[in-house]
Formats: structure tokens, sequence, C-alpha cells
């Protein structure tokens, strides 16, 4: 049975990540750009937010009898088609997935 101490004490820390990720929300886009540290922080809290979430999926897949995800991305498809998650979500669409890191990616999004 899905433990929901575990499952709250997870989205609880989620919270937190995401609290702080707000406080980030002030940062000019050149500012954000011009100082790494910025962008360190700020990627630094979506990979935590992403690894709690992971976690949360992991739990009720293990819980419900089926064996652990291969990776985080499986998590999140294994626990839509469990019904966990609504219909909507991107991960469950046929658009490509985003593969490589933040560094990567165009911060102006």
């Amino acid at each position: 049975m899905v433990d929901p101490s575990v499952v709250k004490r997870k989205v609880k820390k989620m919270l937190e990540y995401l609290n702080e990720l707000e406080s980030m929300r002030d940062i000019s886009l050149e500012d954000y750009l011009k100082d790494f540290r910025n962008k360190r922080i700020v990627e630094r809290l979506i990979q935590l937010i992403v690894d709690v979430a992971v976690d949360i999926n992991t739990h009720i897949i293990v819980d419900a009898g089926r064996p652990a995800p291969d990776d985080a991305y499986s998590s999140f498809v294994e626990v839509g088609k469990m019904g966990v998650l609504r219909e909507e979500w991107p991960w469950q669409s046929p658009r490509p997935r985003v593969n490589g890191t933040l560094s990567s990616m165009n911060m102006k999004i």
C-alpha cells in the first residue's frame, strides 16, 4: 500500500524546492544569462523537483507490484498508464522527448 506519509513528506520537499525556484523569478533574463551561478541554481532546483517526482512515481509503481522503472521518463509514462496522471500531460503525447541537458536549451523560453 502506498504510504501516504512518504508521499506527503516528498511533496513537502518538492514544495520547498518550488518556493526556492520562485525566489529566482525576480532575476532579469539578462542577469540570469550572464551569471552562471543563477543558471546552476535554477538547473539544480529543477533537477531536485524532478528527482522527488520520480521518487513518488517509483513508490506508487513498486507498490502496485510492478517493476521499478528504468529511468525518470519511464516513471512518468508508467504512472500515466496506471491512471495516476491526467492524459493531457506532455509525456503521454506523441511529441518527441527532449534529450540533452538544460545548458543546451534556449533559456529565453
